[in-house]
């Protein structure tokens, strides 16, 4: 979940502070500053999710898309980043933290979180902890996601219902109740942006399973009645729906594998989508506000919707 705060946090960048970052890891209750180029690293851990407030949280998954989402958000200056994670190795925790440090210009605050998703509580627990630290969510990119450990299913007797339950409980049910947590803040101050990442398997059936596309889709039709209801007390409601991105569970991490090759050869724009791509995209949502109850597919013109 993210929120990003840009007058007061304007206010708050004196000369003296430029270039320095604040580090908070409430998994240990520690709290540091550094400035640029003396990382602190053993403190970044990082993981499945994004968040922003106009006093900007973001958080987000340290692989591929959530990585790429915190790192362009970090480019702006404008968003601190409250950094969700389950259980990110300490490597990936320092990796991301350095990608941050490399290209942030101004004054943030990374802010780590440690939560399962799985859980409701842990959803409550998340949002608690954020908002006691930063006030309140103004930009929620939901970017949490599941396959409840089964992948690849051909038929539906070959999921049993607790891993239906298991995986909508991720996908749709933790998706639903960290908006449903953020809105208030959101509605309180006339304006908010909430963004969900879901997939094209919500649309097309995709080839993971009945559990994943039934979550993800059902993720479209809350996007579309929030949104709705929403609208005119300045909060928009919208997700992306990607396909084949590179440095993500979508693919083999090998790129030059004949798989990834076949893949590329069946999308119109002849090649991969890019996690990055997708992070422009989720800004620009952020940035708008005649864009909203939309499901934005970016699979390189692979389906026409």
């Amino acid at each position: 979940m993210p929120c990003f705060r840009s007058q007061r946090h304007l206010k708050r960048t004196s000369s003296t502070l430029r270039k320095k970052y604040t580090i908070s890891d409430r998994s240990q209750d520690r709290v540091t500053s550094a400035a640029l180029g003396a990382v602190p690293l053993q403190l970044l851990p990082c993981n499945n999710g994004l968040l922003l407030n106009q006093e900007k949280l973001v958080r987000l998954v340290y692989l591929g898309i959530g990585r790429a989402t915190a790192v362009t958000f970090a480019r702006t200056g404008k968003y601190d980043l409250a950094l969700h994670y389950n259980t990110a190795s300490e490597e990936a925790r320092h990796k991301l933290l350095h990608a941050i440090n490399d290209v942030v210009s101004a004054v943030i605050d990374v802010a780590l979180f440690q939560a399962d998703l799985s859980s409701y509580d842990g959803v409550r627990r998340l949002h608690r902890e954020v908002s006691e630290q930063f006030n309140g969510v103004d930009v929620l990119f939901s970017n949490a996601g599941s396959s409840g450990g089964v992948t690849g299913i051909a038929s539906l007797g070959e999921v049993d219902i607790e891993v239906f339950e298991r995986t909508w409980r991720v996908n749709t049910g933790g998706s639903i109740l960290l908006a449903q947590l953020c809105l208030p803040f959101m509605e309180q101050q006339g304006w908010g942006r909430i963004v969900f990442n879901s997939s094209v398997a919500a649309l097309t059936g995709g080839v993971v399973g009945p559990h994943y596309a039934s979550s993800k889709s059902a993720l479209h039709g809350f996007v579309h009645w929030l949104g709705m209801n929403v609208a005119k007390k300045g909060v928009t409601v919208n997700a992306v729906a990607p396909a084949l991105i590179t440095d993500t569970n979508m693919l083999p991490r090998d790129e030059g594998s004949e798989k990834n090759k076949t893949l590329t050869d069946r999308i119109p724009v002849g090649r991969l989508g890019q996690p990055e791509e997708i992070a422009e995209t989720v800004l620009w949502l952020a940035n708008v506000g005649y864009v909203t109850r939309k499901i934005i597919g970016m699979d390189g013109g692979s389906y026409p919707f």
